[in-house]
């Protein structure tokens, strides 16, 4: 009998404690989100007392280095804390600022990591973030103000000093924290958020308005490139990029078609209240009225800026597919259409890779023979997407469009695979294709300058600009993707197959490439006619 009573006191201690725990678990986490909504009101205090200005993350001294923290410019606004004796035309680690902030409360300390003397609570410093360095946002460049302004419970730093986050941190930070950090967004909330993958995070923390620059994508959404920058591709005969899906390749030529123009088109639609006609461009307009962008979910962002007599609907689209395995750059380069050899990505039958891991990357929808094929690439993106590799012998008709090709590709993949032709890759089929890496503006003349006529517009409207740019690389790694559209408008008043054997998926010649979204449908479509786009061989990083 004692023993039992030993035994139930032991587990009735035990019990106590781990009560005991979790209720000084559940305090701290109560007082951390106290502290860091009184920082994130402050933050919007700030913004109502400055002419609905946030504060630049940092002020420079008249050195050129960072003297000042935007914590220290928010804390006046931040409820129930002292006065303290800190002088802004002296560096924050000067002898009278590094004992006045000893002396001073504290209120950037959560109490998730750190200690009394330093912060945790840390802004994400970009070009496009809300707290871009030296430079303040005004609330009218802000395309959201519930993106993430600054993350708490991370790292510590010296509570006055000049140090946060940049994003390609930021981005490494919330991937890899076990625990969702605190967010604190511009509106004022603070609160523990999950993030799911590189885009999602990337898209976490934009705020201005304008479309992302073009060389900051890169580092967040690489694949493992050692940093080689697509190059930049002239539109004209060889190359050109179209608003619609219904537009017609020519002979010889790699046209482009991605969803940000359409979304773009879109949303300035619903922004006059219908349909809209420019004068001259009747065919096109009706295209464009006509589709629909995918719903790609946070890979693709719209913004609207309307003046008084203007509106800007500005688009864009980053998607990042990687391998999950890379594929083999090839000893042998790729004669495409007979022409100059470019670089060939995948792998030979000879070269003993039979990994199964790289066999069901691969997914073959249809073989018929090396010049009738279409392969399916898979990745590990985090919303499924994949590519598709479409290779037909007959020519496309003259008046076959983007969007025939791809409905055409899509109905030969729906037939059922030839008697004995395997699902993926055997020890003894070869897989080459082009290494594919552009980046290319494209000016729709047929638009600019055109006047637009919206039957439920109040006023009519004229296009200033109409505009994509579209970056795409494709290598061994997978493949990424970026993209953005201006649209600104200023107002006035069969038979059996062959038996089974080594097959070749040799993307050689004029062949279709699409980007594709599980229930979504294709958000890139790349009729390749030509080599223009493709890394010519031997050329650097080939």
């Amino acid at each position: 009998m004692p023993r039992r009573v030993a035994v139930a006191a032991v587990i009735a201690a035990a019990a106590l404690a781990a009560y005991g725990w979790d209720r000084l678990a559940e305090a701290r986490e109560q007082t951390a989100r106290n502290r860091l909504r009184a920082v994130g009101t402050a933050l919007h205090l700030y913004l109502e007392a400055h002419d609905r200005t946030f504060p630049p993350a940092l002020v420079e001294g008249p050195d050129g280095r960072p003297w000042h923290s935007w914590r220290m410019l928010i804390r006046p606004y931040v409820e129930g804390v002292g006065p303290i004796a800190y002088r802004f035309d002296e560096p924050w680690d000067s002898p009278h600022n590094a004992a006045a902030a000893v002396a001073a409360d504290n209120p950037f300390q959560s109490g998730l990591v750190g200690g009394t003397g330093e912060a945790d609570v840390l802004a994400v410093v970009g070009r496009r973030t809300g707290l871009a360095g030296p430079h303040a946002l005004h609330l009218d460049d802000a395309a959201r103000t519930w993106s993430t302004f600054a993350l708490a419970g991370v790292r510590a730093v010296p509570w006055t000093k000049p140090e946060d986050l940049s994003v390609p941190e930021a981005i490494e930070v919330v991937l890899a924290a076990e625990e969702p950090p605190y967010h604190i967004s511009g509106d004022g909330t603070a609160s523990r958020r999950r993030i799911g993958g590189r885009e999602l995070a990337v898209q976490a923390f934009l705020t201005r308005r304008r479309a992302v620059p073009l060389d900051q994508w890169p580092a967040y959404l690489r694949t493992g490139r050692e940093g080689v920058e697509p190059p930049e591709l002239a539109t004209g005969p060889a190359f050109d990029i179209t608003p619609v899906r219904d537009a017609v390749p020519r002979p010889g030529q790699t046209l482009v078609w991605c969803s940000t123009f359409a979304s773009a088109w879109n949303a300035a639609r619903e922004e006059v209240g219908g349909p809209l006609e420019v004068v001259g461009a009747a065919t096109l307009c009706d295209a464009l009225n006509s589709q629909r962008p995918p719903d790609l979910g946070d890979s693709a962002a719209v913004s609207i800026a309307r003046g008084e007599m203007s509106l800007t609907v500005r688009a864009t689209l980053a998607a990042s597919l990687p391998f999950e395995n890379a594929f083999s750059v090839l000893d042998e380069p790729i004669r495409f259409a007979g022409g100059p050899p470019v670089v060939a990505v995948g792998r030979r039958s000879d070269n003993g890779d039979s990994k199964p891991t790289l066999q069901t990357q691969v997914e073959v929808l249809r073989y018929v023979d090396p010049g009738t094929h279409t392969v399916r690439l898979n990745t590990t993106s985090p919303a499924g997407d994949y590519l598709i590799l479409h290779l037909t012998p007959d020519p496309p008709t003259d008046d076959a469009t983007l969007a025939d090709l791809w409905a055409g590709a899509a109905e030969k993949i729906r037939v059922p695979r030839a008697n004995g032709t395997g699902p993926h890759l055997a020890d003894y089929d070869t897989l080459a294709f082009p290494r594919i890496a552009f980046d290319a503006r494209r000016s729709f003349e047929r638009l600019d300058g055109g006047r637009v006529m919206a039957p439920a517009a109040v006023r009519d409207w004229r296009i200033e600009e109409a505009s994509q740019r579209v970056r795409f690389q494709l290598d061994e790694r997978g493949a990424d993707l970026y993209s953005d559209a201006v649209l600104r408008m200023i107002g006035s008043i069969g038979d059996e197959p062959p038996a089974p054997g080594p097959r070749r998926f040799v993307y050689d010649r004029p062949f279709l490439l699409a980007a594709v979204r599980p229930d979504a449908g294709p958000y890139l479509l790349i009729w390749f006619g030509s080599a223009a786009a493709m890394t010519p061989a031997g050329s650097p990083g080939s």
